[in-house]
């Protein structure tokens, strides 16, 4: 979740997009589960402990990638969802993995 959330950090400030925290969630979701695992409910994530290791992740990410260099390859990998996250339009993801 921490890279996930510093490449949405990467995409707002290179990107020209607008993800805010309440959408990020479902960004996480999709993440999760494309890559095998879960995520805790909105409630139950500690935000504050969030913010700080995912900035420092935004921050690896921007050095790797620098002036928005990622740009391209990020809003074509999230250009399905990336309006709906954007305009609010609500996504109810319940992803579970079983096996």
């Amino acid at each position: 979740m921490i890279n996930t959330a510093g490449k949405a950090i990467y995409m707002n400030e290179f990107c020209g997009t607008n993800i805010e925290k309440d959408k990020f969630v479902e960004i996480a979701k999709l993440s999760a589960f494309a890559n095998g695992e879960t995520v805790a409910a909105p409630g139950e994530i500690n935000w504050s402990e969030l913010q700080q290791p995912a900035h420092r992740a935004y921050y690896e990410y921007a050095v790797a990638h620098p002036n928005g260099s990622a740009c391209e390859q990020l809003l074509e990998r999230t250009a399905n969802v990336l309006p709906m996250l954007e305009t609010g339009q609500i996504m109810e993801l319940e992803l579970e993995l079983t096996q």
